[in-house]
């Protein structure tokens, strides 16, 4: 008999893989006998695929000879490795004292992947605070006194990245 071993092969979050069909070994052939090309596929193909291990499933083998043998396909893996970093900014924000701000405290993200978000599973969204010159974490309401506060945010999660930079700070102003 013959067989069809698909080749391990391995990504980065975010990436898509395509198959050409030559990604396999094949050995058990009689000389002038041969595998062309294999059907290739994977649930870890796809961009959107988490990070993990997934089978490559090998099948419908083409080439020169083939009907004279049974042919044994053994799977091969993908493995999705995560994305780089995940960079989240507070936005910067400003309203009148004695007037009631829009909450919650917004951020923005760099290096999310085409259709991430915080709403995925296994993600938690960043909570943003705003801090007084002490370091105290203060109530973002129309009583807070005019001035300029620190807001910075924590508690990101996003297992499908490598990490998660939640060091930038932006400015609270309250204005009189």
């Amino acid at each position: 008999g013959v067989t069809v071993t698909a080749v391990n092969r391995s990504k980065t979050y975010g990436d898509t893989v395509t198959f050409a069909g030559t990604e396999f070994t094949a050995s058990g052939l009689a000389a002038g006998d041969s595998v062309t090309s294999v059907t290739l596929t994977s649930a870890g193909a796809s961009a959107s695929a988490p990070v993990g291990t997934y089978d490559i499933v090998p099948a419908a083998a083409q080439g020169t000879g083939l009907a004279n043998y049974a042919i044994t396909y053994v799977d091969g893996e993908l493995t999705v490795n995560k994305a780089s970093t995940l960079t989240v900014t507070p936005t910067a924000y400003t309203f009148q004292a004695g007037s009631e701000p829009a909450l919650p405290l917004e951020y923005s993200t760099d290096g999310f992947e085409s259709g991430d978000s915080f709403t995925s599973e296994g993600y938690v969204a960043p909570t943003c605070v705003a801090k007084d010159g002490e370091g105290n974490t203060v109530v973002v309401s129309s009583a807070l006194a005019w001035g300029t506060y620190t807001i910075t945010c924590s508690g990101a999660v996003a297992g499908n990245y490598e990490s998660v930079d939640q060091t930038a700070t932006a400015q609270l102003r309250v204005a009189p």
